[in-house]
Order: C-alpha cells, then structure tokens, then sequence
C-alpha cells in the first residue's frame, strides 16, 4: 500500500467516521477498506484516495460473517475468529456442500451455502470473506 494513499484515506475515513481509532485496513482492486472504532461501536468505509466510495455501519454488536470457499485456506481465516466477541462465523458457502458441511460442523457454523449469491442475499450477515482460488479474484 502506497504511504501516501493510506494516510490520505485514514484521514477522510476519520472525517467521514467522526471517529479517530483506525482498527484494521486492508485494500484491493485499488480500493481501500478501513475499519474505525469509538463509543461502543464500529464504523468503516470503503474508499479510494480522495473519494468515499462507500459507508458501513456495524453498530455495537458481534459482526456476523460469512466465508465464501471452504478449501485450505479458510482454516486460517477461521481461526482469527476464535474467541473473538466481536466478530464470529454464522455461515459458509462452498460449491462442493460436503466441504462446506465439514467445516460448518468444525466452526461450530448453521447456515451452509452451495451458492454465494444466496449468502450475500442472507440478511443476517454483516461481512463476507471471499476465500476463492487466484484466478477467481475480482
């Protein structure tokens, strides 16, 4: 991440957040995701150097994801989440179901998805990770 961009975003997300704790920020396809905590709950954006593109809102309780692709690396993601207050798996979504069932089952996890659309339409899920192969990357 370019010096320069990550300051200028952290400072329109702290204006646009009215927040000034910068949690975690991460970027792809040129777009910045910041994450801005304050009073009980957390805030974020998604933005490029000098725009917001978007806002986010996830208010003061636990942050609900969702994991799109079951394969080796979702392990590690999901172990980020254990013990975590603020944020805990609720569903995963892989196009082989068996996959996704033997993970659901591993993580403690209900919902299971052979069909990402159908995850991101669930309105019980705040985020969502996409765990896919390479070439799959938007």
């Amino acid at each position: 991440m370019p010096a320069a961009d990550v300051v200028a975003v952290v400072a329109l997300a702290r204006l646009a957040c009215r927040r000034s704790k910068v949690v975690e920020i991460a970027r792809s396809a040129g777009r910045y995701v910041v994450v801005i905590a304050g009073r009980g709950s957390r805030t974020g954006l998604v933005a490029t150097p000098g725009r917001v593109v978007a806002l986010l809102e996830f208010g003061s309780g636990t942050i609900r994801v969702g994991i799109v692709g079951c394969g080796r690396i979702s392990g590690l993601h999901a172990l980020g989440y254990r013990g975590r207050e603020d944020a805990r798996i609720e569903a995963v979504c892989d196009t082989k179901r068996t996959r996704a069932r033997e993970k659901a089952r591993a993580w403690g996890v209900e919902k299971v998805y052979a069909d990402y659309l159908e995850l991101l339409a669930d309105p019980e899920i705040d985020l969502v990770e996409l765990l896919v192969p390479h070439p799959l990357h938007a």
